[in-house]
């Protein structure tokens, strides 16, 4: 069954941090020069407990000039979902501070480089189905040329060229993602390897 949000065209960004029951934190507020040890966020259910709640915002820089993009990371979930760990080693899970209104959370530097934080944040949203990441990588109509792969390729390859380039950078990001930081769950793996793949023979197949 598809994510009707997702479906939408819902920001995952934003899906994430609704799932994890806090507001948006603006990245505007922060530099890789001036970055705060700890945030505080505003929480959206109050019934929420901490283990439905995030224990760390996580701030991915592409240049030291460039602003963050912010990631709210429940490291259990995390764990759950990747293999490589994100949150460096003299950052244990905090015991943060909590109101019925507020959290306050480390703001970290990940250990490691995320080849695409757009797409990590999609990737660690929870019950993603194998057709969620299907119809977030590939247009409805080459998702029905499946399983013919050749098929799937020939029908990408007449995609525009804005959507087929903005395709081309999302899904590269994301297999990046899965290979970098060892997604667990098999049957993801193997949907995102066959949409990058499709997607990599349609650029061959375009003529321009």
């Amino acid at each position: 069954m598809r994510n009707l949000m997702l479906e939408r065209g819902e920001d995952p960004l934003q899906l994430l941090y609704d799932q994890l029951h806090i507001r948006r934190f603006p990245s505007s507020s922060i530099t890789f020069a001036n970055m705060p040890s700890t945030v505080t966020v505003s929480v959206t259910d109050a019934t929420a407990s901490s283990l439905d709640l995030p224990t760390h915002l996580v701030a991915c820089f592409s240049s030291p000039r460039a602003r963050p993009y912010i990631i709210p990371i429940n490291i259990d979930r995390y764990r759950r979902v990747f293999r490589t760990e994100i949150i460096p080693s003299n950052q244990p899970i905090p015991s943060f501070t909590r109101t019925n209104q507020n959290i306050t959370l480390p703001l970290v530097i990940p250990a490691i480089t995320i080849p695409h934080p757009p797409s990590l944040a999609f990737l660690l949203l929870q019950d993603l189905s194998e057709n969620d990441v299907a119809f977030q990588m590939l247009p409805p109509n080459v998702v029905g040329e499946f399983p013919n792969a050749a098929a799937m390729a020939q029908v990408m390859s007449f995609v525009g060229n804005e959507e087929f380039e903005r395709r081309m950078v999302w899904n590269g990001g994301m297999w990046r993602n899965v290979l970098g930081l060892g997604l667990q769950n098999e049957r993801l793996v193997g949907v995102v390897r066959t949409a990058w793949n499709v997607t990599a023979d349609a650029r061959r197949l375009r003529p321009y």
